[in-house]
């Protein structure tokens, strides 16, 4: 074989490599959880149990369910300080587990939840990405779906055909990382009467969970913990309302 030819097929082949080896890179170095195991031990109320694919909050008086999607490359153990607590307040909580920690992965994932188990209402949700793929899951499935609830995210789909689907968006003024250009865009993608939006006066975008400081955002003028009980309250008011 010729060595130009052999030259036309390896710098190709080379070339692929680099492009897949960095990908990998990314997609597997991700946020992890810091300082979460305490959230994870049972008690008279809430049973934590570890799936598959996701890890089940179980209150012993639940009939809701919420279903939640975690931010790309964010370890979705860090998100149970906040979904403890919301299941500590009589609703059953549902932590999805993305390939490669990447909603878009499996945007129908709470599919899983639907055939499994079954509740009054249901409610899906996500932080960033995750919240976006939450959206992208109301906007196509066929499933009963009372609410949609977004944790520094919007949507990026139609959703006023869903004239039943009602939506809580929270997000931090501090936030860094969101596009508020799209918050705003999103909010002509619902219905106006179905949307609710509160913004956390010093919140900021990674403090939705516990996985330390993330790229690109701004430094919270609250605490993670003040932050994680206005979340808490907010999202078992629209749930229990």
């Amino acid at each position: 074989m010729k060595k130009k030819t052999l030259l036309k097929i390896f710098i190709p082949v080379g070339i692929l490599a680099i492009i897949v080896s960095i990908c990998l890179v990314y997609l597997l170095t991700y946020y992890k959880a810091v300082n979460v195991d305490k959230y994870f031990v049972n008690d008279d109320n809430v049973t934590v149990v570890d799936e598959k694919n996701y890890y089940f909050f179980d209150h012993k008086d639940a009939t809701s369910a919420f279903i939640f999607y975690p931010g790309a490359k964010v370890d979705e153990r860090a998100y149970a300080p906040v979904i403890r607590e919301i299941a500590n307040e009589g609703i059953d909580c549902f932590i999805m587990k993305m390939p490669c920690h990447m909603a878009i992965f499996n945007v129908n994932a709470a599919d899983e939840i639907y055939k499994n188990y079954s509740y009054e209402s249901y409610y899906v949700g996500g932080h960033s990405m995750g919240g976006a793929m939450a959206a992208k899951y109301a906007l196509d499935t066929s499933n009963s779906l009372k609410g949609l609830i977004f944790f520094a995210a919007y949507s990026a789909y139609d959703l006023k055909g869903k004239e039943s689907l009602e939506i809580l968006s929270i997000y931090g003024s501090n936030d860094g990382v969101i596009n508020r250009d799209k918050i705003e865009k999103g909010k002509d993608l619902v219905i106006p009467t179905n949307y609710k939006e509160m913004v956390i006066e010093g919140g900021n975008h990674a403090q939705f969970g516990s996985y330390g400081f993330q790229s690109g955002d701004k430094e919270a003028t609250i605490t993670a913990d003040k932050q994680l009980s206005i979340v808490k309250e907010a999202v078992v008011n629209f749930i229990k309302k």
